[in-house]
């Protein structure tokens, strides 16, 4: 492959990987609002969620009022 192609490809290649690390960090984010959101349903209180799920209490509030909980 000459010089060009190889750049290409590299260039290419780097911004698959990008992509992919900003759709597995979506993904992540997804699931976490959804087990949040879970655990809103069951009852937890807003501390309690917050700290075992790594979240601010207004990113969980936020989550219930988005939801229509609160």
């Amino acid at each position: 492959m000459c010089n060009l192609g190889e750049g290409l490809y590299e260039r290419a290649m780097e911004k698959g990987m990008e992509r992919g690390v900003e759709q597995e960090k979506r993904n992540s984010e997804r699931k976490d609002r959804e087990a949040a959101l879970e655990t809103i349903k069951e009852g937890l209180f807003f501390k309690q969620i917050s700290r075992y799920m790594k979240l601010s209490i207004e990113a969980v509030a936020e989550i219930a009022k988005k939801n229509k909980l609160i």
